[in-house]
């Protein structure tokens, strides 16, 4: 594929957007129909690039080398992707190119990806192309933090598409200024969502229900109970904890190895006092139970599965 325009934007150029049309469902698996030549995605929803997500772009491209080098870049593209007649990938801000450091022979197939987040109002996209040692940070010059097309021009062909954008009600972003959704889990999420019986039973639940359903990376609405407490087991005690969920009225095991969140212990050593939260150092015996170490001063203690690290200060 020559070149991937507006990756982050409507189609900047009118007659490209006139070429095939196709449709592409946000959060589904990617693409398995190849799309030859100009190709543009019209998206199942518009999305926005809100402060802490951090939104995904697949797209497996297939070059076919242009006779000229690349003129200089649309301003109206956030990102380009082409490659030059001596098949050298260039990347491009909208203002100008810059070399991948990749190479592709005509018809040479490569794998792109891009992690989007939104920095100080703008977009700013992490760009790996198959090959490349580290991915290429890349500030647009084109403003805007929505898009509602993907756009593919030129000869070549493009396959495996697919965007993931997740609300951060559902995963939340890293504490922190500046902190951002972990893409690792925004991956995940989207294969959890597409399969039948952990997403695909989650049918009118709420953002705060799939947050808790997929953090045990169960299909229902998830329980952590304690089912053991070992005052003289370890150096501070250990407590054994089960997990479970619930749907349609009945109770299944989950695997609390198969987790796609993480155990934290919120403790203190009065009922009233000020509470810390830490990650619990877990040993699993069977995937139904996992037996947790306490830290110094753990009287009283909640155990959970989240996302990312509660910040409790109270039990």
């Amino acid at each position: 594929m020559k070149h991937l325009l507006s990756a982050f934007a409507f189609c900047a150029a009118l007659p490209i957007c006139a070429q095939t049309a196709a449709n592409l469902v946000v959060n589904a698996p990617a693409t398995t129909t190849a799309e030859e030549n100009s190709v543009a995605y019209t998206l199942s929803e518009k999305v926005n690039v809100a402060t802490g997500m951090t939104v995904l772009l697949d797209a497996d491209m297939t070059f076919t080398l242009p006779s000229a080098d690349p003129t200089e870049p649309s301003a109206e593209d956030k990102i380009s992707i082409m490659a030059n007649k001596a098949g050298e990938i260039l990347i491009s801000n909208s203002n100008a190119w810059t070399k991948s450091g990749v190479t592709v022979a005509d018809n040479g197939t490569k794998h792109v990806k891009i992690v989007t987040v939104q920095k100080d109002g703008a977009l700013a996209f992490d760009v790996t192309i198959e090959g490349m040692e580290k991915p290429l940070t890349v500030a647009p010059t084109a403003g805007g933090t929505e898009f509602s097309t993907l756009a593919f021009e030129g000869e070549g062909e493009v396959n495996g598409v697919a965007v993931a954008a997740v609300p951060t009600a559902i995963i939340p972003s890293a504490s922190g200024e500046g902190g951002t959704q972990d893409a690792g889990l925004v991956s995940k999420y989207v294969t959890w969502l597409n399969s039948a019986d952990k997403g695909g039973a989650m049918q009118g639940a709420s953002e705060t229900e799939l947050s808790d359903a997929f953090a045990m990376n169960v299909g229902g609405t998830p329980k952590l109970e304690v089912v053991a407490i070992d005052p003289n087991a370890g150096e501070h005690g250990t407590i054994t904890i089960k997990g479970s969920y619930t749907r349609n009225e009945t109770e299944q095991a989950a695997d609390l190895g198969a987790i796609n969140g993480t155990i934290y212990v919120t403790y203190s050593e009065t009922l009233d006092g000020t509470a810390t939260t830490a990650k619990a150092e877990v040993s699993i015996a069977d995937g139904e139970t996992a037996t947790i170490n306490l830290p110094e001063g753990a009287v009283f203690v909640k155990a959970r599965v989240a996302l990312t690290q509660p910040t409790d200060t109270t039990l």
